[in-house]
């Protein structure tokens, strides 16, 4: 063995020193490879003795790929593939080396191979062995030799000739080593390429899944699993955040379009939209893009297309019932999956939202109101009313929700639920900030910002829940005393109904954690805006309404436009903060600790 290691790399030395004798080490190696030399079908054929099956994992390194095995590797075994990759690697260091020479040097590799390939097929006993070896190599060339001239679109045509040209195990290790071309960053069209195979791939042996198939639709079903680990791993070792985006938008984008298909396809056959064997088709994807996301940072204002494709991928989710975890239809993989992607989701009201947008998400949805049935329609009514706890003051609104509203309302729920739950930094601002705030909602005629308000409630238990099983340390401490900032800031809101909802939560949250009345942070945020907003008493209200900055704090008032709110404002504030400071007051040893600081 290390004899045959020696000679090996001495090979591909001697090609690097002389260029001129470069496809002499390249015409050796390659034979050892593909004729194949005996010591590798000897190794082959005992390791075969010892495992019916050879499970290939290849993954990229830099510009190299490494073939590791997900089974115990036996000696034999592992001793044959040193002595292949040994060979491959020598042979990529001759390929560079004859590349300064000979610009074709890939081109005819490639060639020969390809007739070898097709005589193994016809006659040769090791023709797995050949096969394999020759993907492999070709796989490990393209990556090696990225960016070179006439080699990865010579290796891309070849793969893509030979893919389920006859169905095998062979296109399993195809679609392994696109991906690794496309992981080591290869030529921006080869990406292009070999993406637009995964997603043909993947929709069209999921169209095959669904119930009848064409024999063009049905070659391709061996190998998606295959693709979507193939996914999985782009999504772990792209680079860049403009690429891991776009990779974003392309994995959505076709989450979608699997849903798509799969309604088309329910609608042709009896059965519930959510028991469709659609559902097993799209929640593979989910957590190909729960690993994406887990690199990313939340995303906030995002693109149109974007905040449009996480809006339906949401509405998959809760018709398909991907977000239950106790459903015990779909695997716990998928809602694990479900909650990493909640954490990292933008809100799903748009941040230049217009007064129709309620109105227009029966046009803008993924699946039409018209193409759900009644019961359908109605048991997601029930699932939100169930949700909700049967608020009164909008079972009214729920039972007239047409499919759209349901699916958005339920959407919302699961989002910010599994947001403040899973989250490192559970946080109440963004069902305030983003949508009681949102003014589509505010002005609907439906009722939704009644609905969502109600959601904003079911977010709030979930928070104080988190919060209080937190250790109790100064981080918990400072979140706490942030939230109560932002609460005493939000009752000066403009609008009524978010002063409203500011005061009920301000009071749930002093009620789990009583100590936030003698906090000196809390206690100065709500002296400091009782000062400004006396302060704006004094300012002309003729003039442009102005934003108030609070101390020591990230937040702003916007004042009220005529000086008879504003004076409402203050007494009303004034009297809240009173009865904030008679009940601190209570807890007289803290109390005058506060006065001495």
């Amino acid at each position: 063995m290390p004899l045959l290691m020696v000679c090996l790399e001495g090979l591909g030395k001697l090609a690097q020193k002389f260029p001129n004798i470069a496809s002499t080490s390249i015409y050796c190696l390659r034979d050892f490879l593909i004729t194949p030399s005996p010591i590798l079908s000897k190794l082959h054929r005992q390791a075969n003795e010892k495992s019916n099956k050879d499970n290939l994992k290849i993954t990229a390194y830099g510009n190299e790929l490494k073939a590791e095995t997900t089974k115990t590797v036996s000696p034999t075994l592992s001793a044959f593939e040193k002595l292949r990759d040994a060979a491959i690697e020598n042979l990529c260091h001759a390929l560079r080396a004859a590349h300064t020479i000979d610009q074709d040097c890939v081109r005819a590799l490639v060639a020969a191979v390809s007739n070898r390939l097709f005589t193994a097929e016809k006659s040769d006993s090791e023709s797995t062995l050949i096969s394999t070896n020759i993907v492999i190599m070709l796989g490990h060339v393209a990556v090696s030799m990225k960016g070179t001239p006439k080699t990865t679109d010579t290796i891309l045509q070849f793969f893509q000739q030979r893919f389920c040209r006859v169905p095998s195990a062979l296109d399993t290790l195809i679609v392994d080593q696109l991906g690794c071309m496309v992981i080591s960053q290869c030529e921006p069209h080869v990406y292009e390429v070999v993406m637009k195979m995964f997603t043909m791939i993947t929709v069209e042996s999921s169209s095959a899944a669904y119930g009848k198939s064409t024999k063009d639709k049905a070659q391709y079903r061996h190998v998606s699993r295959a693709v979507i680990n193939a996914l999985a791993n782009i999504a772990d070792n792209v680079q860049g955040e403009q690429q891991m985006n776009e990779l974003l938008g392309r994995l959505l984008e076709l989450f979608v379009q699997l849903g798509l298909e799969g309604k088309r396809a329910s609608d042709k056959t009896p059965g519930a939209l959510k028991a469709s064997s659609s559902a097993g088709n799209l929640g593979v994807l989910i957590p190909v893009i729960a690993v994406l996301l887990r690199r990313l940072p939340p995303i906030k204002n995002p693109k149109p297309r974007i905040h449009k494709l996480f809006r339906d991928f949401w509405l998959y989710c809760v018709i398909m019932g991907f977000t239950a975890s106790d459903s015990g239809l779909w695997p716990q993989e998928w809602y694990e999956g479900v909650k990493e992607i909640a954490v990292k989701s933008p809100a799903l009201v748009s941040s230049t939202s217009s007064r129709s947008e309620m109105r227009e998400l029966q046009y803008t949805s993924a699946v039409r109101n018209d193409s759900v049935s009644v019961n359908e329609l109605q048991e997601l009514r029930t699932q939100i009313l169930d949700l909700l706890k049967h608020p009164a003051d909008i079972t009214a609104y729920v039972n007239k929700l047409p499919f759209a509203q349901c699916t958005f309302l339920l959407s919302v729920y699961w989002v910010e639920t599994l947001r403040v739950q899973h989250s490192g930094e559970p946080s109440l601002v963004p069902i305030i900030s983003d949508y009681l705030c949102d003014s589509a909602l505010q002005k609907d005629k439906a009722g939704m910002w009644n609905c969502v308000s109600s959601v904003s409630e079911r977010v709030l238990e979930k928070f104080l829940e988190v919060m209080k099983n937190r250790p109790k340390n100064e981080a918990r401490e400072a979140d706490l005393e942030q939230h109560a900032q932002f609460l005493l800031v939000n009752f000066n809101h403009q609008h009524k109904q978010i002063r409203r909802v500011s005061d009920k939560f301000l009071s749930s949250l002093v009620d789990r954690f009583p100590h936030l009345l003698w906090s000196r942070r809390v206690l100065w945020t709500m002296l400091d805006i009782l000062q400004i907003l006396s302060y704006s008493l004094q300012i002309d209200p003729n003039q442009e309404t102005p934003a108030l900055r609070i101390p020591e704090t990230p937040y702003t008032i916007q004042l009220m436009d005529t000086l008879e709110a504003r004076e409402a404002i203050v007494k009303d504030f004034s009297a809240y903060s009173e009865g904030i400071i008679k009940e601190a007051m209570k807890w007289e040893p803290h109390w005058d600790a506060f006065l001495r600081s």
